[in-house]
């Protein structure tokens, strides 16, 4: 998921888990991401 935050910054959120029927470890984790600002207009 991506979006803008209030300071028109973009934040990158990727959310993973595991699951015993996939055979691997369960588990919930949710990692963000600021993304850097452009600093060269083209």
């Amino acid at each position: 998921m991506t979006y803008l935050d209030a300071n028109g910054d973009q934040i990158v959120v990727i959310v993973a888990g595991g699951h015993a029927a996939l055979e691997t470890t369960p588990g919930d984790y949710v990692i963000a991401y600021r993304l850097p600002k452009n600093l060269q207009e083209p």
